[in-house]
């Protein structure tokens, strides 16, 4: 099971909805640091419906955090040709014509990067890697991180809204996910102006792709996932097809209490309805600095790491540091750790390694390499 349908399952089962969250970081010490945070959360009761309309297909509609969707969509980035990336040597032309070639320090860069590509490519080619972690291990290559603060590598840090196509202007719409089966031997085509939805007094109706093209117009990432992720105007889906799809509308107004959903076809209306719920919390994670060390560094000189940690959910983290700070509550769970270490004569492949942060002592993780390849 692939990693985006990994996190639809967990979307399914997720009983309440993250509107906004105030959070404040202090650092104790170096080594520890402690998130407070206050919450308003919406639950949604049932958190999904499923119903049969006019016996040609069935709708499962589920409300999401349009919040959480930052995960889901920063994730997909990972699958965007990441493999298929190729690397461009570019010159600057001068008014009079002449071009400024890249200096050698860019040249060395380049060459490093190709040759880490083209080792991940052949590892993944012959099984070591598995697609998940090689694809992790470019986007972390390609990705340069803003700033290097150790609390980034937080492992239940937020993800930013960056490739999320349903934060507009830093505010989140309301998303609801969609899946609808064809049960019938016949092709089915399915509008997004069937879709209404109730509010109180409001009567909501999803936006469509043209809105995202407007207000996305100057992020391409966004679209992207736009084009992947939102219903389309018109749908058709195959015979005994399932399709997954997201319908967004304006932030619900939290106050009322009554939430209902309509798909209508000609004379004919199926309904979807929904409590609405608010309830306030407040969390504190105290969290942990670890460190990733290479046995016999001393002999190698570790400069850079590329690691790529994941949970046994299926859940990925990637790193350009050592060190990550993990909350208390995680140092128990079972966790796998691959990724590459660049030295000043070329780069190191990771053995694979399961471990558990309760079992480091000194809060340290030793790790092996399995491959040492020279520049």
């Amino acid at each position: 099971m692939d990693q985006f349908m990994k996190n639809q399952i967990l979307l399914f089962v997720l009983a309440s909805l993250l509107l906004f969250g105030c959070s404040g970081v202090k650092k104790i010490n170096t080594d520890t640091i402690v998130q407070n945070t206050n919450s308003r959360i919406i639950t949604f009761n049932p958190n999904l419906i499923t119903k049969s309309v006019n016996q040609k297909f069935d709708l499962l509609i589920s409300p999401v955090d349009g919040f959480k969707m930052n995960s889901i969509t920063d994730s997909l980035m990972d699958f965007d040709g990441i493999l298929s990336r190729s690397l461009e040597t570019t010159e600057r032309v001068n008014p009079d014509g002449t071009t400024n070639a890249l200096t050698i320090r860019q040249k060395k860069q380049m060459k490093r990067k190709k040759q880490i590509i083209d080792f991940v490519h052949d590892k993944n080619s012959t099984g070591v890697l598995t697609n998940t972690v090689s694809q992790a291990i470019l986007s972390n290559l390609f990705n340069e991180p803003q700033n290097t603060d150790p609390i980034d590598y937080l492992l239940t840090n937020s993800t930013p809204d960056t490739y999320n196509p349903y934060s507009v202007n830093g505010q989140y719409l309301s998303v609801f996910e969609v899946t609808l089966t064809n049960k019938s031997n016949e092709v089915i085509q399915v509008d997004i102006n069937n879709f209404y939805f109730n509010s109180g007094y409001e009567q909501l109706v999803p936006f469509k792709i043209g809105y995202f093209e407007e207000a996305h117009r100057n992020n391409q990432n966004k679209l992207n996932n736009v084009y992947r992720l939102n219903m389309s105007d018109e749908m058709v889906i195959p015979p005994k097809e399932s399709v997954i799809k997201y319908i967004a509308i304006p932030a619900l107004n939290p106050s009322i209490k009554k939430l209902l959903v309509k798909y209508i076809e000609g004379k004919s209306s199926t309904n979807f309805d929904f409590n609405v719920a608010v309830k306030f919390d407040q969390t504190e994670v105290i969290s942990e600095k670890f460190t990733f060390k290479i046995n016999d560094n001393w002999k190698i000189g570790v400069e850079y790491y590329n690691l790529i940690i994941e949970d046994s959910l299926g859940n990925i983290y990637k790193s350009r540091t050592n060190e990550v700070y993990v909350p208390r509550h995680l140092f128990n769970q079972a966790f796998t750790v691959n990724g590459i270490g660049r030295y000043r004569g070329g780069f190191i492949l990771l053995k694979e390694k399961e471990f558990k942060f309760s079992l480091a002592k000194d809060n340290l993780i030793f790790l092996d390499y399995s491959e040492k390849v020279k520049h």
